[in-house]
C-alpha cells in the first residue's frame, strides 16, 4: 500500500507541472495573437464546469458561510491576478511574473500568526523580509522593459505578488478548515465566482471569437483546476512548510527553463539575482 506521504508528493509534482503549464499557455496565447482576456474568461468557465461534475449538492450545502465568502473573494482575486499577468507577460516575459507568483508563498506564512495562531520562527521572519528585497529586484528599470508602460507600470509585479499571496492564504485556510470532500465544493465556489466575474468582463470587452481562443481557454481551465485540486490534496498529505516551498522553487525553475527553450528568454543579472533571492526567501520560510 502506498503511504500517504508518497501520494502527497505525487500530487505536489502534478501541481508543479500544472503551475508551469498555466504560464506557458498564457504566453503562447499572446504569441499567437489571441485575446488573452477572452482566453482567461473561457478558462474560468471551463474550470467551473469541470468542478460542477466533481461536486455533490450535499458537499456544497455543507460549506459554512465564512468559507463561501473566502472562496468567492479568492475567485475574484484569481481573475484580478490574471488581469495583471497579461501586461506583465507582454512587457517582462515569463520569468519575472512567475517569480512574483511563486515568491508570494511567503504571504500566508507572514499572516500565519494572525490567522492561524502559528508561531513565526526567526528563519521564517527573515525569509519574509528577504522576499521584499526579491520583489524590488524583480521590478526591472524602465530601460529593461519591453514596450511602453504607464508610470504605474512598476506596480505590476508587487500587485501580482500581493494578490497571489492572498489567494495562497485562502488555499491554506481551505486546506485547514475543509479537508477531504469539502475541498471540491470550495473549488466550485472559487472558480464559479471567477467565472461570473470574468463573464461580466467579457460582456464588456468581447467573447472568444476564434477556435484557438476557446481551445486555449479549455486547456487553461483544466490546468487551472487541476493545479488547485493537486495543491489542496498535497497540503492534506504533506506539511505546508514543505509543499509551498517545493512548489514555488520547482515551478519557478521549470517555468523559467521552458521560457528559455520555447522563447529564448534570458533574465538580466538584476532579475536573476531577484529570482535567486526569492528562492532563498522561499527556502527560509519553509524552514522549521
Amino acid at each position: 500500500m502506498v503511504s500517504s506521504i508518497w501520494v502527497g508528493i505525487a500530487f505536489l509534482a502534478l501541481a508543479v507541472l500544472a503551475t508551469s503549464a498555466f504560464m506557458w499557455i498564457m504566453k503562447l496565447s499572446q504569441e499567437r495573437g489571441y485575446s488573452v482576456l477572452a482566453v482567461g474568461g473561457a478558462n474560468y468557465l471551463t474550470a467551473a464546469a469541470v468542478a460542477v461534475s466533481l461536486t455533490s449538492v450535499h458537499d456544497l450545502r455543507a460549506v459554512p458561510v465564512g468559507l463561501w465568502l473566502v472562496a468567492s473573494a479568492s475567485g475574484v482575486g484569481f481573475v484580478l491576478t490574471y488581469l495583471l499577468l497579461i501586461p506583465a507577460l507582454r512587457h517582462y516575459g515569463v520569468a519575472i511574473p512567475t517569480a512574483a507568483v511563486q515568491v508570494s508563498m511567503v504571504v500566508p506564512v507572514f499572516l500565519a500568526p494572525l490567522l492561524w495562531h502559528e508561531r513565526l520562527g526567526p528563519a521564517q521572519a527573515l525569509g519574509v523580509a528577504v522576499s521584499v528585497l526579491a520583489i524590488v529586484l524583480l521590478v526591472p528599470p524602465s530601460g529593461e522593459r519591453v514596450g511602453s508602460l504607464s508610470h504605474w507600470g512598476w506596480l505590476l509585479v508587487p500587485g501580482i505578488f500581493a494578490l497571489s499571496g492572498g489567494t495562497r492564504a485562502a488555499q491554506k485556510t481551505i486546506a485547514v478548515l475543509a479537508p477531504g470532500p469539502g475541498q471540491s465544493a470550495l473549488a466550485l465556489i472559487w472558480f464559479g465566482a471567477a467565472a461570473v466575474f470574468s463573464t461580466g468582463l467579457m460582456a464588456r470587452t468581447g467573447w472568444p471569437t476564434r477556435r484557438g481562443e476557446w481551445l486555449a481557454g479549455l486547456c487553461l481551465g483544466v490546468v487551472n483546476l487541476g493545479c488547485m485540486v493537486c495543491l489542496l490534496r498535497a497540503l492534506s498529505e504533506v506539511p505546508a512548510t514543505i509543499v509551498f516551498p517545493a512548489v514555488s522553487c520547482l515551478s519557478l525553475t521549470l517555468t523559467t527553463a521552458g521560457a528559455f527553450l520555447f522563447w529564448k528568454e534570458r533574465p538580466t543579472r538584476r532579475v536573476g539575482l531577484g529570482m535567486a533571492i526569492g528562492l532563498l526567501a522561499v527556502l527560509l520560510v519553509g524552514a522549521h
